[in-house]
């Protein structure tokens, strides 16, 4: 399948086009979301965060700038981001459950008894829980709120521990200028973080 013709013929206008090149991301996509923070897959379904990926990046082809596979993947990578973060904002804002202190407990057979056990060897006192659960809330808003570039970059290359230079793959960037943005969104961060 030659993707680079897809995406030249799917700007174009052919639906033939768009609808093959959405449907071979869809899988992609679905990969991508499940490597996301486990508290935005334990409220939102892959399946609608990858449809609505899909449908804003086919309602906004014209605005992808790109020539490569790399360069769209990279663009669909940030849309993909972006949904997500605006999916945890209007969750974190309708005044349920927040998701940001929420913890994954391990499950299996007996789940509740594997529970109590995680529980009852966690010696942490409940006032620095609460406050680890608070520097984890700002530390996340804080990265939520940087540009695109500066988050995806923290949050590929910081948190999910990607190389450098899968970085700079995915986002159509050289490695040098990949290391560059990493640098600059941590000084933003780092700004920000001050300010709190």
């Amino acid at each position: 399948m030659d993707i680079k013709r897809l995406i030249e013929l799917a700007r174009k206008g052919d639906e033939q086009a768009k609808s093959e090149l959405f449907t071979y991301y869809r899988q992609h996509l679905r990969n991508w979301v499940q490597q996301s923070d486990a508290a935005l897959q334990s409220k939102f379904d892959a399946s609608d965060v990858v449809q609505e990926t899909c449908f804003h990046a086919a309602s906004n082809l014209g605005r992808f700038r790109g020539d490569s596979q790399a360069e769209f993947e990279a663009w669909l990578r940030r849309i993909l981001m972006s949904r997500q973060v605006s999916l945890m904002r209007d969750y974190r804002y309708t005044k349920k459950r927040d998701v940001r202190k929420e913890k994954r407990i391990a499950t299996s057979d007996d789940s509740s008894v594997r529970g109590q056990s995680v529980l009852a060897i966690d010696s942490s006192s409940p006032s620095k829980i609460v406050a680890q659960t608070e520097r984890k809330g700002i530390l996340r808003e804080a990265i939520e709120d940087l540009p695109d570039d500066y988050r995806e970059v923290i949050i590929r290359h910081g948190i999910h521990g990607e190389s450098m230079s899968e970085v700079a793959r995915s986002t159509g960037l050289t490695e040098s200028n990949a290391w560059k943005l990493w640098a600059r969104a941590l000084l933003a961060l780092r700004k920000s973080l001050k300010n709190v």
